[in-house]
């Protein structure tokens, strides 16, 4: 059989002995270059086609042979010098496929040229099936095969994007299993592009497959080296469930449902693999992994540590911060189905009160470890909370844009209010806690009487986002962090009114706090620096620059909590720590391990003995200090 090169015939494969297509009429060339004898298409794209081939110079070995027709996609490219630019942009292609084909995993490039107006590579053939067509053989994989996948393909994954370059269309028609039992082949690079900068292709063409492309990709064309890691986890879910990711996915709720319908199948997949599935899946490129060579690192370190044994708390004293004394955690908390967005103590001690993406809010006896209410009532990521002073309310913000009050004792809404345009991101009560601030991701600043819900005060903000937000201990200022670098202090009363604005971090200021004795603005940002604002005794405002600056974290710090006689300082970072700090002394206290995910938020007990961290794992640890 013979075949026709014409990308646009419907029915190319031809008799032998055919000098012109029998269906198209187009002329028959019966080997590109002399060399290459094109026998049936393999596959087709938006450029042309791909064919199976063999090489007479090798002894006729098969290969494949990718021909690129600049000619049907712009009438630009008819002209000649349209025709150039196709050309070297093709040869910028094939000079990158061949220094991605030095990887042993990655179909070597034999050859390039142009014949024509048509373009055309020359690459490996690799004899096997892909992995859709292995499920669709010999059904689904399970877990310690889909585990291996991926440690065969992330370093190839972490090769390619070494090199700058990023897949962009990572699935399971594009991963190969070698016949000959070898390691599995990542092919298919047609849409791959060179990174510039940390994204390509901005504003550019969208690419990808549905289900398996981010959402990055899909809508804008853009994509990252965390998108081939959705993608690639995305392929995982396939081939543990056998149903096309989009199956997986429930877009009322915004959220992965995989484990639910594994569960429904009676397919189990363990909770610290599960974790790192949804690290890859996540929606926001920033959530997700940003390397291969981290997923590997998660993949290679076994299950989540468990608790140490309990031990008796004891007062926390300077002498005894400054010795270094022991803090264990003394339990975890499990309950919700999401991360833990927000955990904060009563005052009176007695509850910790935690927030999640999976929409509820839970009321935790945390010195017994028990579950006692479980509120629901938003639609969406319940983001932060707070606790009124008297134990007896709780005000909470959500990505649904509601701002809520419950009752802490029966979990009854006391009122509602919707009056953001945008998230609810974060809330802050003031010490007397007559007053409620909400920030949102439509850079505005609300504040609330919480007894009645009554809105008293309004302000947009320079921030197109607002991450943080802290009273100060008086109740005079209201401090915001958020997307512009800047830490803005508010004067509260009568209105809303910029009083003092501070420029010292590098990207979003994602954490703001301030000591009760009314010394220090503290703050902390995904440049993973904690600085500390002296505030000037007249007007309690902070100073233009910090006095000091806590580089000790590896990433973003997301939380900062200080303790009631102001003498500790606790932070949560991305780097999936908890950190400990003295501040009569400003140094490093502690460095807490055990959470299998970012930290998103941290609290203090009233008696400064207990810590609580609240993560994307899903669990709240409770920390506390031994002799």
């Amino acid at each position: 059989m013979v075949c026709c090169l014409n990308p646009h015939c419907q029915r190319p494969v031809n008799p032998d002995g055919n000098k012109f297509c029998s269906h198209c009429g187009t002329p028959i060339v019966e080997k590109l270059r002399d060399r290459y004898r094109v026998i049936q298409p393999i596959g087709q794209g938006g450029f042309g086609r791909t064919y199976l081939a063999v090489d007479d110079d090798r002894l006729n070995q098969k290969c494949v042979i990718k021909q690129f027709s600049p000619q049907q996609n712009s009438t630009k490219a008819q002209s000649t010098a349209g025709l150039e630019k196709c050309v070297s942009l093709f040869e910028e292609e094939a000079n990158r496929l061949h220094e991605l084909g030095e990887h042993s995993q990655i179909p070597t490039l034999y050859a390039y040229f142009s014949d024509q107006q048509q373009l055309y590579l020359v690459q490996e053939f690799v004899e096997g099936r892909s992995l859709g067509q292995e499920i669709d053989q010999s059904g689904l994989l399970n877990e310690d095969q889909v585990r291996q996948l991926l440690l065969d393909l992330l370093p190839v994954l972490q090769f390619v994007h070494d090199r700058q370059v990023i897949h962009r269309d990572i699935k399971p028609d594009n991963i190969l299993r070698p016949s000959n039992g070898k390691k599995p082949f990542l092919i298919d690079f047609g849409v791959a592009k060179v990174i510039t900068g940390e994204v390509i292709n901005r504003g550019g063409t969208k690419v990808g497959t549905e289900g398996y492309a981010p959402l990055e990709q899909l809508r804008s064309g853009q994509a990252y080296p965390a998108s081939d890691l959705y993608s690639l986890g995305a392929t995982c879910l396939f081939l543990l469930s056998g149903q096309p990711p989009e199956e997986l996915y429930d877009p009322m709720a915004g959220a992965w449902i995989w484990r639910t319908i594994l569960a429904r199948d009676g397919i189990r997949v363990s909770d610290k693999f599960g974790l790192v599935l949804d690290r890859m899946l996540h929606d926001r490129v920033a959530d997700r992994y940003q390397s291969a060579e981290r997923v590997l690192t998660d993949l290679k370190s076994g299950d989540t540590p468990k608790p140490k044994p309990q031990s008796a708390a004891v007062p926390l004293s300077p002498q005894m911060a400054l010795e270094g004394q022991s803090w264990l955690c003394m339990r975890t908390l499990t309950g919700h189905r999401d991360r833990v967005q927000s955990v904060q103590f009563s005052q009176d001690g007695r509850w910790l009160v935690s927030s999640s993406g999976d929409k509820t809010i839970n009321v935790w006896n945390w010195s017994l470890g028990e579950l006692m209410t479980t509120i629901t009532g938003h639609k969406s990521r319940v983001n932060g909370l707070a606790v009124t002073p008297d134990s007896k309310t709780i005000i909470s913000g959500s990505s649904d844009r509601h701002v809520r009050a419950w009752d802490l004792a029966t979990g009854d809404c006391k009122w509602e209010q919707k009056r953001h345009q945008d998230w609810v991101t974060c809330i802050s009560l003031s010490p007397d806690g007559k007053w409620a601030a909400s920030g949102g991701d439509d850079g505005r600043i609300i504040v609330w009487e919480v007894a009645s819900g009554e809105a008293i005060a309004q302000v947009r903000t320079p921030n197109h986002q607002v991450c943080t937000l802290a009273f100060s201990h008086d109740g005079r200022y209201l401090a915001s962090g958020g997307q512009d670098s800047t830490v803005q202090v508010w004067m509260v009363m009568p209105a809303l009114e910029l009083a003092r604005t501070v420029d010292q971090h590098v990207g979003r200021v994602t954490s703001v706090v301030f000591s009760p004795d009314g010394q220090w603005l503290i703050s902390g940002g995904e440049d993973s620096t904690i600085k500390l604002w002296p505030l000037d005794r007249k007007r309690g405002l902070p100073l233009d620059k910090p006095v000091c600056t806590f580089s000790e974290h590896e990433d973003a710090v997301f939380a900062l909590a200080i303790s009631a006689n102001g003498r500790l300082l606790v932070s949560g970072s991305k780097d999936e720590t908890v950190k400990l700090w003295y501040m009569p002394t400003r140094h490093a206290l502690k460095t807490l391990s055990g959470h299998a995910w970012w930290v998103n938020s941290v609290a203090i007990a009233p008696d400064g003995t207990t810590i609580s961290s609240g993560s994307g794992d899903k669990s709240i640890r409770i920390w506390q200090i031994t002799p």
